[in-house]
């Protein structure tokens, strides 16, 4: 059967069937731009392309412009972290609940619990931290670092935590953000 008769019958154009691919290898003067592009955002995470660029231009890179650092940047998933509009506007959705801790006394250890996740940046990427805190004593009562966001690295410290210090009657963790 003719690749024309083939192309007919799957309703792809001719073209389709004889394209070849073609690999193309990144210059060494885009390389060295994206590591650049990379350690200013590593150093600044909330500057944006303009800023980027004259940063780039300080470092010597001076025929690169807003449009081609924009493009790196889109290539690389690097985006520029800042506030955005209206933070401090409650959302009228969002259900409100009420803080069931406000009034506690906290007068024992083992009795409140904190759980949080926080990230650090590193020259290779980002690793995860778990803590949990004992309210009474504000001794960390377990820890642990990950490379990767999965649950089982916080469900292992509170079991660890559990197993070394007792049950505590209440855990408590950081709200959603969002929520008030």
């Amino acid at each position: 059967m003719t690749v024309k008769r083939q192309c007919e019958l799957l309703d792809f154009a001719r073209s389709t069937a004889y394209y070849q691919e073609v690999e193309i290898q990144p210059s060494s003067d885009e390389i060295a731009i994206k590591n650049a592009i990379d350690m200013i955002h590593f150093k600044e995470p909330s500057y944006g392309v303009r800023r980027i660029k004259n940063e780039l231009h300080k470092l010597g890179f001076t025929k690169v412009g807003k449009r081609l650092v924009r493009r790196y940047m889109q290539e690389m998933c690097i985006i520029a972290f800042y506030p955005g509009p209206n933070l401090s506007k409650r959302d009228k959705k969002a259900r409100t609940y009420p803080y069931l801790l406000r009034n506690l006394k906290i007068k024992r250890p083992n009795q409140v619990w904190s759980i949080d996740i926080t990230y650090i940046g590193t020259p290779t990427g980002f690793v995860y931290m778990v803590a949990i805190i004992d309210w009474y004593s504000r001794f960390i009562v377990g820890w642990s670092v990950s490379n990767t966001l999965q649950t089982d690295f916080v469900v292992r410290t509170v079991e660890e935590a559990i197993k070394t210090y007792g049950k505590p009657e209440i855990i408590n963790a950081q709200r959603a953000p969002g929520s008030r």
